[in-house]
């Protein structure tokens, strides 16, 4: 028997060597698995029970224009599901002139009067108002540089366009 012959023969009788990747057992599979069900289930119970439920406000009590509503109008209310806002303070200045509403909680810019206006009708324009023209808030306006209004829109605007204007008044 030849050189070649016996490494063949050899090679045949001698069974090779796998490597046994390590098993994973299936009990340990469902023991982490039930692990972490448990602490993902304490967290979510710790995290309900500590967080704090909204409070509700009290409901205001009906204006008088809602119980001096006519039968018709309630009827038609009810068949669309319209429901009067129950707001605290909902429906009490409205009424009432426009200084009853005090100065706002942040800085605006007013345009005041001689004669201002209610909720109900509108009061004469100021000075900043009749200067610019405006008959609709609110109006936006591009002003270039020089002072010179280059656009002005009083509806929604979108981005594109408004970003076109401001680009040109910028290059003025």
């Amino acid at each position: 028997m030849g050189k070649a012959a016996r490494l063949k023969l050899e090679r045949r009788l001698v069974a090779p060597v796998r490597k046994q990747e390590p098993r994973i057992q299936p009990k340990l599979v469902w023991l982490a698995t039930g692990v972490l069900a448990t602490v993902t289930a304490v967290v979510v119970i710790v995290l309900v029970a500590t967080r704090s439920q909204p409070t509700v406000p009290a409901a205001a009590a009906a204006t008088a224009a809602d119980r001096n509503a006519p039968a018709s109008l309630v009827q038609a209310a009810n068949n669309v599901g319209f429901h009067p806002t129950t707001e605290p303070g909902v429906g009490l200045i409205e009424g009432q002139p426009a200084s009853a509403a005090g100065a706002p909680p942040y800085p605006a810019l007013l345009d005041p009067s001689a004669q201002p206006g209610t909720f109900n009708s509108p009061g004469a324009a100021g000075k900043v108002t009749s200067a610019y023209r405006v008959q609709a808030f609110p109006t936006l306006y591009v002003i270039n540089p020089a002072g010179w209004i280059i656009w002005r829109g009083d509806r929604e605007q979108p981005d594109a366009l408004l970003h076109a204007w401001l680009l040109e008044a910028e290059n003025e």
